[in-house]
């Protein structure tokens, strides 16, 4: 059975996630993709003492517009049937309905 292909993918890097679009299908398993731009809108507020600077309590309230980059790199992700994720030598995404970039504040 072959993996659903949706509009989006997002990818993981430790606790930030970062926004791509799907650009190109190139068949059921492999399509081309290019990081997004984002811009911020709603940003957290409540800051505390503790952690490296400072414990974000509200981190979850930060919100983004999103927009394709037309200068972005295009990379080839493919969808591997023996770790069952989508990716490619180095890393992993997931494929999304929408684009969601998210900045831990708390490191």
């Amino acid at each position: 059975m072959s993996p659903e292909i949706k509009n989006f993918m997002n990818r993981a890097i430790g606790s930030d996630i970062f926004p791509y679009e799907v650009i190109r299908v190139v068949s059921d398993k492999c399509v081309e993709i290019r990081r997004m731009k984002h811009k911020q809108t709603v940003f957290p507020k409540a800051f505390h003492a503790g952690g490296y600077r400072s414990h974000c309590s509200d981190n979850a309230s930060q919100e983004y517009e999103y927009f394709s980059d037309e200068s972005g790199e295009v990379l080839k992700v493919r969808y591997s049937e023996k770790r069952k994720a989508w990716g490619n030598k180095y890393e992993k995404f997931r494929m999304a309905d929408k684009p969601f970039y998210f900045y831990d504040y708390n490191f």
